[in-house]
């Protein structure tokens, strides 16, 4: 069986309705789920800032967000070397080498070989829909691991292509 990551083709329409639901021990099905807004929104405005992913829309239910998906291809092919590093560092912590580059210090030839590899699978992470619902994901459940209801968590992401 193929990977559902594997059957995302860049050369079709680049739009994806991405469903994450929840998983919950108990029933909850009153519950007030504002709070999961907050916790979501302010991550998806950091990821679609720095991903070549554009948000067209988006809904918070109770036990469950949907995404529409808009892949920028385009985009991502323009970032220079360090507009690649800038946006991974602002989702992730990036290398030592990148972390040097960034803060201006001078890089041998064999370093900056080894940071030109390490941005070209950045600069294809940044277009990529199972690391931008991965890290969406991670935050939202270091934000259920916070709080009382931490027998929320969120089951593996379903894609499908518009």
């Amino acid at each position: 069986m193929e990977a559902a990551w594997s059957a995302l083709d860049l050369q079709s329409p680049p739009f994806y309705h991405c469903v994450s639901r929840a998983v919950q021990r108990s029933f909850q099905g009153h519950e007030e789920y504002q709070h999961r807004c907050d916790w979501i929104e302010p991550r998806l405005r950091l990821l679609s800032e720095n991903f070549c992913i554009d948000i067209a829309s988006y809904t918070v239910l109770a036990n469950n967000y949907h995404l529409i998906l808009h892949i920028n291809a385009a985009k991502a092919d323009v970032l220079t070397m360090t507009e690649v590093i800038r946006h991974w560092h602002c989702i992730a912590n990036g290398t030592v080498l990148s972390q040097a580059y960034e803060l201006g210090r001078a890089l041998k030839i064999a370093e900056i070989e080894a940071l030109q590899a390490s941005v070209d699978i950045w600069r294809r992470r940044l277009q990529d829909i199972s690391w931008f619902m991965r890290l969406l994901n991670e935050a939202i459940a270091e934000q259920v691991g916070r709080t009382s209801c931490a027998d929320f968590v969120y089951a593996p992401v379903e894609v499908y292509p518009h």
